[in-house]
């Protein structure tokens, strides 16, 4: 029997101090835009990264699993994320672990 990993990761430091919220887009770093990775495309990016995905990633390529990944992102340190930007977030771990997401 195939077993189903569900990984996400949401990487921020948090500055109380600032005055400049995260938003979505805060999550692209210089690009400002949203740079939210998923599926095939955040496992390939966040694999062998010593990240703590990256080592669960590590750990699970060899076994027989269906990894899914619906959300691998990243922002610079700045202020309190934004609700809205939290809920997103939620939104696309929790579809997820319902089982409606992209896997290997």
């Amino acid at each position: 029997m195939t077993r189903r990993f569900v990984l996400a990761g949401l990487s921020h430091e948090t500055n109380t101090f600032s005055p400049q919220p995260t938003t979505l887009e805060r999550f692209g770093g210089r690009t400002g835009q949203a740079d939210l990775l998923a599926g095939d495309a955040a496992i390939a990016q966040m694999t062998g990264t010593r990240t703590p995905l990256g080592g669960y990633l590590d750990v699970l390529a060899p076994v027989d699993a269906e990894l899914v990944v619906p959300l691998a992102a990243s922002a610079v340190p700045s202020g309190r994320v934004t609700d809205g930007t939290a809920l997103a977030a939620s939104g696309t771990t929790s579809s997820a672990s319902s089982g409606a997401s992209t896997s290997r």
